[in-house]
């Protein structure tokens, strides 16, 4: 409400003219542009000329222009928040409040949505606020998978498989670029390789599972002697190795093995292969092979079979064809 200094005072809309009024008006802000309002004061019944007061409405400014939305995964580093305008303030609300010049800086520590409030003042004239949004998205859990993987060396091994969404795989616990080909283990060396995947949800990626995958090497080949000579018809010893969970065939590769040490059979001449390997924290040997040899049974010796003597004649030495008589 206007006021004035004086008695009796009368408010007017015109410089000259016009009826007063002893009440003071209030301006109307709503419409930009100036004003006049004129007052005069009364003395012993005679009026004073008019004060002119000018009320000037300035337009109010535009709200400042900004990037109205932002989004950040759960501990990102945030960038400080900007808006284009003159003198401008940033709040925490809406309306009132009390703002600050220095441009914020949101927190992406926890997941949730944060609103910034930012206005421009022009010719002391303070504008509506922009409302700017920041989205923090939660960091996903890791992806589940089996994380622990036991093969021979050289064995044929599986592709790995985790349960998430978009999946990536690293070589690395942190760092690296990630492949969205799940990987299938070299089994070729001994020793543990680690392999990691993440999930990627609302563009946040979590945290690495980490899968272990252990080659446990190839033990070696049992010992044992590897030559055996038997003649036909022998009486043939059972075979011997010396290895854990010994495992005998019948053939190099493949095959089903028997935990039963064999004995040869000599009963026909020629050359069997037996082949035993062992078991070491659940992994097969190479195979050992022992070579038994059955010698065929020679034929007797060529020579004449009868002599006849007279009582005291001289004999003459036997004799035989053959050899080793």
């Amino acid at each position: 409400q206007l006021s004035a200094t004086g008695s009796n005072l009368l408010w007017y809309t015109v410089p000259t003219n016009g009826t007063g009024s002893s009440t003071a008006p209030t301006p109307s802000t709503i419409t930009v542009g100036t004003t006049h309002y004129y007052v005069s004061q009364t003395l012993s019944n005679c009026e004073s000329p008019r004060t002119n007061i000018t009320v000037t409405i300035t337009a109010t400014p535009s709200e400042p222009s900004a990037t109205t939305t932002y989004t950040y995964c759960q501990n990102d580093v945030a960038a400080q928040l900007s808006a284009t305008g003159s003198n401008l303030l940033w709040y925490t609300v809406p309306t009132n409040g009390t703002g600050s010049s220095i441009a914020p800086i949101p927190s992406t520590v926890t997941a949730g949505t944060t609103h910034y409030y930012v206005s421009q003042t022009v010719l002391s004239c303070e504008s509506s606020r922009t409302d700017i949004t920041v989205t923090v998205n939660a960091t996903p859990t890791a992806p589940t998978a089996t994380t622990s993987y036991t093969y021979c060396q050289g064995a044929i091994a599986t592709q790995l498989t985790a349960s998430g969404t978009s999946l990536l795989w690293y070589t690395l616990p942190t760092g690296g670029s990630g492949s969205s080909t799940d990987p299938t283990p070299s089994t070729i060396t001994a020793g543990t390789t680690h392999y990691y995947v993440s999930q990627t949800v609302s563009s946040c990626e979590s945290p690495r599972t980490d899968i272990a995958v252990n080659i446990t090497a190839t033990p070696s080949e049992p010992s044992a002697t590897t030559a055996y000579t038997y003649c036909q018809n022998d009486v043939a010893a059972q075979l011997s190795a010396t290895g854990s969970n010994l495992l005998w065939y019948t053939v190099p590769t493949n095959g089903t093995g028997s935990s039963t040490d064999p004995t040869p059979s000599t009963i026909t001449a020629g050359t069997t292969h037996y082949y035993v390997s062992q078991t070491v924290s659940s992994c097969e040997s190479q195979r050992t092979d022992i070579t038994v040899t059955i010698i065929a049974t020679p034929i007797e010796p060529a020579a004449t079979t009868a002599y006849t003597y007279c009582q005291n004649d001289v004999a003459a030495q036997l004799s035989a064809t053959g050899s080793d008589l």
